[in-house]
C-alpha cells in the first residue's frame, strides 16, 4: 500500500488528489487530503464579492464536495512534517505516516510586503479582495 498526503486541499491539493485517484484507481494506494477547515474559497469569485457580482454562498463550498470519492479529506491541522520519519503531527494530537508528500498549502497575503498597505488597512482606510476576509471587509 501507498499513502500519498497532500497537505492543502485547495485547487491545487483537490485537482491533484483526484487526478491520482483516477490514474492510480487500479493500485493498492492510499490518498489523504489534509486541510484545517472544510471551507474551500472560490479565489478568483473574491474580487466579484465586493462589488455583488458574486455571492458568499456561490464562491465558500465543502470542500468535501469537490474531493473524489476514493481520497479521504482528513480536516486537522498539520503542525509538524517529520521527513525523517516519514510522519505527520496533526493539531488533534494524532499523527499519520506517508510514503509520498505533496505541499499544496497556496500562498499567504503578507501586507507588510507592501509598503503602506497593512498600515492602511489596520487604520480602516483600505481593503484588498485577495482573502475572503478582506473582499468581505470591501463589501
Amino acid at each position: 500500500m501507498i499513502r500519498i498526503a497532500i497537505l492543502g486541499g485547495g485547487t491545487a491539493g483537490t485537482m491533484l488528489s483526484s487526478h491520482l485517484a483516477h490514474r492510480l484507481h487500479d493500485r493498492e494506494v492510499e490518498i489523504r487530503v489534509y486541510d484545517r477547515d472544510d471551507a474551500h474559497v472560490y479565489q478568483p469569485g473574491l474580487l466579484f464579492l465586493p462589488f455583488g457580482g458574486e455571492r458568499l454562498d456561490r464562491i465558500v463550498r465543502p470542500r468535501k464536495r469537490y474531493i473524489a470519492e476514493a481520497v479521504e479529506l482528513v480536516l486537522d491541522e498539520v503542525v509538524r512534517v517529520d521527513p525523517d520519519r516519514k510522519e505527520l503531527g496533526l493539531q488533534s494530537g494524532a499523527k499519520a505516516g506517508y510514503d509520498v508528500l505533496v505541499v499544496a498549502t497556496g500562498a499567504r497575503l503578507d501586507p507588510s510586503a507592501v509598503q503602506g498597505m497593512a498600515e492602511t488597512h489596520d487604520a480602516g482606510l483600505g481593503a484588498h479582495f485577495y482573502d475572503l476576509e478582506g473582499a468581505l471587509t470591501l463589501g
